[in-house]
């Protein structure tokens, strides 16, 4: 249950190495604090470990989306068990459901129309859009659903623009530091993270 568990914030787009000190100050004003973790290799991602989860969801409430560290700051609550330790940063849990990567977006599609065509597919549990960067996460419910969509809507052409999907959180590769996806680790050609 919940009691083995540490209540963990996942904090994403950042634009590189941030203070730890004051990422601390930033998120200690919604509760005591257990732990913190910036990445460093490579950068653009911490966790802040709180005592309480209210403290966590109440931060989550607060500061998903803020404009701090001269960026928006995704902020995303996960589980951490009590005396794991944490990993790398290559090999980074972002949460335990599937998240797709929607690209080829333009600027006005919104977190409604993207939640509406893929909850045709199942169960949508979040979106994120990343405004005027013309992508955006899908997270489902399970991993059957969200391999379904990809299958579905991979390369089809929707709101007048050919989108492309890519499952977001794998297990294994980098995360890339300018807008924590996984990177591939064989470098296909087909992988176009951040080029542009």
């Amino acid at each position: 249950g919940d009691a083995d568990f540490r209540p963990r914030l996942f904090i994403g787009g950042l634009k590189g190495p941030v203070d730890k000190d004051e990422l601390t100050e930033a998120f200690a004003q919604y509760g005591k604090i257990v732990d913190v973790w910036v990445a460093y290799d490579p950068p653009g991602f911490a966790f802040v470990e709180y005592e309480t989860m209210e403290a966590a969801k109440t931060a989550k409430e607060n500061l998903h989306l803020a404009e701090m560290f001269d960026t928006q700051i995704r902020v995303e609550l996960t589980k951490h068990k009590k005396g794991a330790r944490h990993g790398s940063g290559k090999n980074v849990e972002l949460g335990d459901k599937p998240r797709l990567f929607i690209g080829g977006l333009k600027e006005d599609v919104d977190d409604t129309q993207l939640k509406g065509l893929f909850e045709n597919i199942g169960p949508v549990t979040d979106v994120f859009v990343a405004k005027g960067k013309g992508y955006a996460f899908v997270e489902f419910g399970s991993m059957a659903h969200a391999k379904r969509a990809m299958a579905e809507y991979d390369q089809s052409e929707q709101w007048g623009m050919r989108i492309r999907i890519e499952m977001s959180n794998a297990a294994s590769g980098s995360i890339c530091p300018r807008c924590s996806r996984s990177l591939c680790q064989t470098r296909n050609s087909n992988c176009t993270c951040c080029r542009s």
